[in-house]
C-alpha cells in the first residue's frame, strides 16, 4: 500500500481546510505550532510539492522505490574553480549520475484531472 502521497499546494490547501477541524496537538509539548506543514491521514503522508503537476496527486509506496546509482558517479567532485570577476570566490560542481527506479509498479498511484 501507498505510504506517501503528493499533489500541489491548492489542491494540498483544500485537503487541510477539510480535516482543520479535526486537528490534535498530541506531541505533549505545551506550545502549539501554527498550520500544517505535512497531514497524516489513514496512515499516509501527504505533502504539497511545487513540482507536481497541476490537478494531480501521486500516491508513492516507498519499499518500492530506490536509486540504481552509477559506481563512478556517486557524489564524485570537480577540481575547485575560480569564480570569473568575483575576488577570491570559487564554486565546485558535485556530479550524481543514478536513476530513481521502482520495481513494482502496481505499488504506485497516480490522479489526475482532480479539483
Amino acid at each position: 500500500k501507498p505510504d506517501l502521497i503528493v499533489m500541489p499546494e491548492d489542491l494540498w490547501n483544500i485537503i487541510a481546510d477539510l480535516l482543520q477541524v479535526q486537528q490534535r496537538f498530541t506531541d505533549g509539548k505545551e506550545t502549539a505550532k501554527a498550520g500544517f506543514t505535512g497531514l497524516y491521514f489513514e496512515g499516509k503522508d501527504v505533502f504539497p510539492d511545487d513540482f507536481c503537476p497541476a490537478k494531480h496527486a501521486f500516491a508513492l509506496n516507498s519499499n518500492h522505490i530506490g536509486f540504481a546509482v552509477h559506481r563512478d558517479g556517486y557524489f564524485m567532485r570537480s577540481k575547485w574553480k575560480v569564480i570569473p570577476d568575483s575576488p577570491e570566490d570559487r564554486t565546485m560542481k558535485i556530479y550524481f549520475d543514478g536513476n530513481l527506479i521502482v520495481n513494482n509498479r502496481k505499488a504506485h498511484i497516480g490522479y489526475s484531472n482532480l479539483s
